[in-house]
């Protein structure tokens, strides 16, 4: 299914291998073996199979959570979405399925929105954006955490003494245990 962005821009790598091919008369793993030779392409045909098998069981698994989300058996929604997806692509043209999956895409959107419908603090939401290492050094974001929880996390001890018996339940006052 092509719900991902990432699928968006396979789509349109896609479309430059039809085009190369429709102009050549050849293929991408024939292109880059005259190229490369065989060795490269093997490996590049191979990486190729490896993330299109992982894309599909990533979207499968988004299918599977998604249906569990609702109470629907994933012996039955992930199957039925697999019919479907087949269905779809054995019975339409090109264009057409081209068109069904990029207009599931949209939903993707809605992440967006989302977002500014969360108010996050996005001086704070873009230094989280830094490799961990630096974050230590920027003292507006060890002083963000507001919650009494947040804090206990941000200075949980098994960070610094690698004690990692201890569990989030310890974390959290006699009270909230239950």
């Amino acid at each position: 299914m092509v719900t991902d962005p990432d699928d968006h821009c396979a789509l349109r790598f896609s479309r430059n291998v039809l085009a190369d091919g429709a102009v050549t008369g050849k293929g991408l793993s024939d292109l880059i073996r005259e190229e490369f030779g065989f060795r490269v392409t093997f490996f590049l045909m191979a990486a190729i199979l490896v993330v299109n098998l992982g894309n599909v069981m990533a979207e499968f698994t988004g299918v599977f959570w998604a249906s569990e989300t609702f109470g629907v058996s994933r012996f039955i929604s992930v199957p039925l979405a697999g019919l479907l997806v087949w269905a779809i692509v054995v019975a339409g043209t090109a264009k057409w399925v081209e068109r069904i999956f990029l207009s599931i895409c949209v939903v993707y959107l809605s992440y967006v929105v989302s977002a500014f419908f969360a108010k996050p603090e996005w001086l704070i939401a873009l230094l989280h954006l830094l490799p961990p290492q630096l974050m230590h050094y920027i003292p507006t974001v060890r002083r963000s955490c507001k919650s009494p929880l947040q804090r206990r996390l941000r200075d949980h001890p098994c960070r610094i003494s690698g004690n990692h018996h201890r569990t989030m339940a310890t974390l959290l006052p006699a009270s909230g245990r239950g």
